[in-house]
């Protein structure tokens, strides 16, 4: 399907032209992805001159990504702010009682987080405990709970 696109549409490196490639699926049979494509097209053809240029492209998957970048950065913020308000004593650090609070709390916000009992609470306390202190740190529960949203955020700055 690919070579036929490209045979097509002979300006493929620089631009599509929504209509050209509409056709050739549409020929060839493909009438879900064709309709499909087509509406991404639409979206992503801001000038609506029937072309996807590599700018247009470009600045549409820019966007995406800086929402998807702004929405990691503010469910790192909340969850920052969760384990904030768990630590009751303020000392920056998340004792066995806070962090059943806390845990409580992520039942109450998330019905994906399934209750457990309290020992493996404190089995889970203890994996957080990244560095060993035995101590758990506002930082080391954000690395614990989402790693991948840490990382990437991390990495971005």
């Amino acid at each position: 399907m690919l070579s036929l696109i490209i045979k097509q549409c002979p300006d493929l490196g620089r631009e599509i032209d929504k209509k050209v490639l509409n056709d050739v699926l549409h020929e060839h049979g493909d009438l879900l992805l064709g309709n499909h494509l087509y509406d991404t097209i639409n979206t992503l053809d801001v000038d609506h001159d029937g072309k996807i240029t590599h700018n247009e492209f470009r600045e549409y998957f820019a966007g995406i990504c800086l929402e998807a970048y702004s929405q990691m950065r503010k469910a790192k913020n909340e969850l920052i702010q969760t384990i904030k308000q768990s630590d009751k004593n303020k000392d920056g650090f998340i004792d066995k009682d806070e962090f059943h609070e806390f845990y409580k709390g992520l039942m109450a916000r998330d019905k994906s987080v399934e209750p457990v009992s309290k020992d493996d609470l404190a089995r889970l306390l203890e994996q957080c405990d990244l560095n060993g202190d035995g101590r758990v740190s506002i930082q080391e529960l954000v690395t614990a709970f989402a790693p991948e949203v840490d990382s990437f955020l991390e990495n971005q700055n």
